[in-house]
């Protein structure tokens, strides 16, 4: 399985060398570290630059939404400990059986997670 640590997601700490404009590379991000640090304001982010993916998790509107940006998305609300597993860990191992974009994000989630979905 595959943990959040070595995934390469931007957290609080990684906002404040993100660019204020969409770029190549840029993944999903909290809005409330970005605005936090400066970067942006809550205004900028609902425009049309930026896309809501959850709750408080933002990507730059004209990337490709494949099934891995969902997961990165997905790990950024999920407590620590959590992994992805099952179709999403799987397609990390073999791109050639990645789900669909549209597939739902597999995790396992610690016992003391505070179980709620997302939509």
């Amino acid at each position: 399985m595959w943990a959040p640590a070595s995934s390469g997601i931007p957290d609080a700490g990684d906002m404040r060398h993100a660019p204020l404009l969409p770029g190549p590379g840029l993944g999903p991000f909290r809005g409330s570290a970005a605005v936090a640090s400066g970067r942006i304001t809550w205004g900028r982010l609902g425009g049309r630059r930026w896309r809501r993916l959850f709750p408080d998790v933002y990507i730059a509107a004209h990337l490709h939404l494949d099934h891995l940006t969902w997961c990165q998305a997905a790990l950024l609300l999920a407590p620590p400990g959590a992994v992805l597993s099952h179709h999403s860990a799987l397609g990390l191992y073999c791109p050639m059986l990645r789900p669909g974009e549209a597939t739902p994000v597999d995790l396992i989630l610690p016992c003391s997670a505070n179980l709620r979905r997302q939509r």
